[in-house]
């Protein structure tokens, strides 16, 4: 499963990338794109966006949940040592970028508006309640949001700290299907963004964990269902291309998730791929440059350039790109500072000397 893991990390962020990917920072002409024209809407929106792309992030805490209880012997001194672990490998990451991207979006806030000050940016209408509410990414009030790029990252942390009430459930083999059922129905009905954890982490990383406690083999089983999920996503895909309706697309993707298990395993077995460690280190690295440092800017600028501003594939064109040369452009930063600056990604990456956390 470890290689299982290494495997996907860096397909399922790059996953995450193209589910952003339609948004632009860059001022585009009046009735330059329609993001709903035919192509797009089925190609991107249906397919890419709502169907693959959403299945990066629970595989995501599906995979970390595994992980966070693979070990035997789980109590108070393991949950403290994998508490710490996840501050430094979790929070440092992203305090920093979210930092440079203060520093960032701050300096083009001033030189914008010459005669800016202090009180403008962090003043009454960015007060102490407006940091909170662009920390936990509810957003209700316009802004940058700096922390909301990365909520999985700290739902991630806070599923590991509620870790010890998930192995109490859950190494009840009787409460085991209870507790993953109610997880999976608040994971259909709840739309919401929650503060801290949402319906999403807690059923995905719950069920990484259930199959960690009770030492079952997650790659297995999703190789014996991943055809009969194939098909299924396919169905629910084709579903929605003539009507839309609700779950759906959430059930698309939980079928699309022991596919892509499968296939990661099935490819290792056959010698199609294999882990390539910097590559799988580099995922988070991917993420935060993306969104914190606003390659999106300059991705923007070129597309802008490369496509005719009109029409449905134009449009299309314009995500792909977007997609396509935002993950080059922040993975060729990653391995500039790999080698140039290799210290650096202890900040930035948090790349600490052991290798699962």
């Amino acid at each position: 499963m470890s290689a299982v893991i290494d495997v996907l990390r860096f397909p399922l962020i790059s996953l995450v990338v193209l589910y952003h990917a339609f948004n632009c920072s860059v001022t585009l002409p009046p009735g330059a794109f329609d993001w709903h024209q035919p192509a797009t809407d089925f190609v991107y929106w249906k397919l890419l966006h709502d169907s693959i792309a959403s299945s990066a992030v629970p595989l995501f805490f599906a995979m970390s949940g595994f992980l966070y209880f693979r070990r035997d012997g789980f109590g108070w001194a393991m949950w403290l040592e994998k508490t710490k672990s996840r501050l430094l490998r979790l929070w440092i990451p992203l305090l920093a970028w979210a930092g440079l991207s203060l520093l960032f979006w701050g300096v083009l806030y001033v030189s914008g508006s010459p005669n800016a000050t202090a009180q403008d940016l962090f003043g009454s209408r960015h007060g102490f309640g407006w940091w909170m509410d662009a920390f936990f990414g509810i957003c209700s009030v316009p802004g940058p949001h700096l922390f909301h790029a990365g909520w999985f990252v700290r739902d991630l942390f806070f599923a590991g700290l509620f870790s010890l009430l998930w192995y109490a459930l859950l190494r009840n083999k009787h409460l085991v299907f209870p507790v993953l059922s109610l997880l999976y129905i608040l994971y259909l009905t709840v739309f919401a963004p929650l503060p801290f954890l949402g319906p999403r982490a807690m059923f995905f990383f719950s069920l990484g964990a259930a199959y960690a406690i009770h030492r079952r083999d997650f790659t297995a089983d999703a190789e014996r269902v991943a055809i009969p999920c194939a098909i299924l996503w396919g169905i629910g895909v084709t579903i929605q291309l003539f009507k839309e309706l609700p779950f759906v697309d959430t059930l698309t993707t939980t079928l699309l998730i022991p596919v892509l298990v499968a296939l990661a395993s099935w490819g290792i077995r056959r010698g199609w791929w294999r882990p390539v460690p910097w590559l799988a280190a580099s995922s988070f690295f991917v993420y935060f440059c993306h969104e914190f440092m606003g390659f999106r800017v300059a991705v923007d600028a070129v597309r802008t350039r490369l496509f005719i501003p009109y029409g449905d594939w134009a449009c299309l064109g314009f995500i792909l790109v977007n997609w396509i040369a935002g993950t080059g452009l922040s993975l060729a930063v990653f391995l500039l500072l790999r080698r140039f600056v290799p210290y650096s990604l202890v900040v930035l990456a948090g790349m600490f000397p052991s290798k699962h956390h």
